[in-house]
């Protein structure tokens, strides 16, 4: 039987996901109780000892990673349960611990459990959630790439530009680095949103840090730290200069 818990903090969350796994008994679930704080998690987890816990991100003031951080060790499997933008937990999916996007429905649960069931080693576990956690403290901010030798993990700090081409980004590192991904230049906009980056044209990202004139025009143009220079669309222009006043 695989000893299983949930921690979330919205009741029709918990009853949703326990009717879902009451009706699934391909993975021999056997539902131990359920918390709706960190606090109460903790409790619940070293009272339980748990194989499998169903995690929610947010916490009321809390997060899944405060309740983490909180534990002596953690020799349990994941699931995290998110009403995040896929985008924002990119860095979950690459870590292969896996995650849920709210409202959970059948199927990707089923996915879920069968990756569960197939990733189970201890010791690679107790890595991952280190790494992941280590990417989400506010002050060492990660972000995944996908490249042609694997999955880089980039402080956010590191990144000077992003350059799309149609279904591949080119992202350009500090350290004179390029790295080639394969994804859109919409779908980095998307990861970065919410930090100091923003979409100055069609093509190009840029770090608002790395920026070391403002060179006036139509639409004008940014000479970075490397010494590149780079149009800012007409279009973009208003809301780019807005930003970099704030």
């Amino acid at each position: 039987m695989t000893r299983t818990i949930i921690i979330d903090d919205e009741q029709h969350c918990i009853d949703r996901l326990k009717k879902l796994l009451e009706a699934s008994d391909v993975y021999d679930i056997l539902l131990e109780g359920y918390a709706k704080t960190p606090e109460d998690g903790i409790e619940l987890i070293n009272a339980v000892k748990p194989d499998l816990v169903f995690l929610d991100i947010n916490l009321g003031e809390q997060t899944g990673f405060d309740l983490l951080r909180s534990l002596n060790s953690i020799d349990f499997s994941i699931i995290f349960c998110t009403a995040y933008d896929k985008y924002a937990v990119e860095a979950f999916r690459f870590s292969a611990l896996d995650y849920l996007l709210k409202p959970v429905s059948a199927d990707l649960l089923k996915d879920a459990l069968e990756k569960y069931s197939i990733n189970k080693n201890k010791a690679d576990l107790e890595k991952k959630i280190e790494l992941l956690l280590h990417n989400n403290r506010s002050q060492h901010k990660r972000i995944a790439i996908p490249d042609m030798k694997g999955i880089a993990f980039i402080p956010l700090d590191d990144i000077v530009r992003c350059q799309g081409n149609v279904n591949y980004t080119t992202v350009y590192l500090r350290s004179g680095e390029q790295l080639l991904a394969s994804k859109t230049i919409k779908e980095f906009e998307e990861m970065l949103k919410g930090y100091h980056f923003f979409r100055i044209h069609n093509s190009h990202i840029v770090n608002l840090g790395c920026i070391k004139r403002y060179v006036k025009g139509s639409g004008g143009s940014v000479v970075l730290e490397d010494g590149t220079e780079l149009d800012v669309s007409v279009r973009r222009k208003e809301d780019f200069l807005s930003k970099m006043k704030a």
